[in-house]
């Protein structure tokens, strides 16, 4: 595999009203998102996507439809979520077994309780995953102040002993992000860095990356395309410019409101783009106030049509 670059998507999942997965609306949402010639990947069963909130049937079927309406020239991360590492190995047996490209195993949640403190467990996490799958793998680096982050010399060792081919750097700290930046591209310089924190966009890139990992970029790759683009071509001012186009959407979808629903505000976007049909959770995530819903409306109508 060559090294991994550009935008890389992490899908939402849309669903009906009464909670089942809206499929008609997921291959558009695929369809919005492959069609924009900046996108190099797609990212399924991921956070964004409510992988925690899938049963493994329909995490399959998301692995096989994604793979079906994906162009060529884009590879497919798929993430393998479970409380067991056992469950995450075959999360990854079957992500290989559908055609993805890529297996990003994510930390179980009982690794928040002071696992990543030392190399011990993450260590022994990868291997079980590398032994499970002959696919690639990429680090799923969550922020720090979740206890499932890892320290930068934790990420170093992992990326000189496994198949590591990309690390999502989702530490949520510019100073973390340079530290990990630099000591991965002197450990391993074939490992893609692909930046996630939204909050840092154009500090992350300013220091350097090899693309963008987003669930943003289920509403608007084209914007998240443009911004790689002009980090490519050195223009500080082009990514300025950029930057600033999607300051508005990035403060309606994150900015200083309940972080769980991030995702859902995603989906509010496509649906008042007429991408998706609902833009309702699956519980324990709730329904949007309609002051959000009017907000996110706004911003969304502010952006010329094709632009996003």
């Amino acid at each position: 595999m060559s090294k991994i670059q550009g935008l890389v998507v992490a899908t939402v999942t849309p669903y009906h009203a009464d909670g089942s997965i809206d499929w008609a609306s997921f291959d558009r949402m695929i369809d919005h998102i492959s069609g924009e010639r900046g996108v190099t990947g797609i990212f399924v069963n991921g956070h964004a996507g409510d992988a925690s909130l899938l049963n493994a049937e329909e995490r399959r079927q998301v692995i096989a439809r994604a793979k079906d309406r994906l162009l060529d020239h884009q590879t497919l991360f798929a993430g393998a979520v479970s409380m067991s590492t056992h469950g995450v190995c075959e999360e990854a047996r079957m992500a290989e077994d559908l055609g993805a490209d890529v297996v990003v195993p994510f930390p179980a949640p009982a690794m928040a309780q002071g696992a990543m403190a030392s190399d011990a467990v993450p260590m022994a996490f990868f291997e079980k995953v590398t032994a499970s799958t002959k696919l690639p793998l990429s680090i799923f680096q969550m922020p720090l102040g979740s206890g499932l982050g890892m320290k930068t010399d934790g990420l170093v060792k992992l990326v000189k002993n496994f198949p590591i081919v990309a690390i999502k750097e989702g530490s949520d700290t510019i100073v973390a992000y340079e530290d990990n930046f630099y000591a991965i591209r002197d450990a391993n310089p074939d490992v893609a860095i692909l930046p996630s924190s939204y909050d840092f966009f154009l500090a992350q890139l300013a220091v350097g990356a090899d693309g963008i990992l987003s669930g943003l970029g289920s509403l608007a790759p084209r914007l998240l395309a443009k911004l790689w683009n002009d980090s490519v071509s050195g223009d500080l001012d082009a990514m300025r410019e950029t930057s600033r186009e999607l300051y508005p959407l990035i403060r309606a979808i994150y900015g200083s409101k309940v972080r769980m629903h991030m995702h859902t505000r995603i989906k509010a976007g496509l649906m008042s783009m007429g991408i998706i049909e609902n833009y309702l959770p699956r519980g324990p995530l709730i329904g949007l106030s309609e002051a959000e819903l009017e907000e996110i409306q706004g911003i969304v109508s502010q952006y010329s049509a094709g632009t996003l």
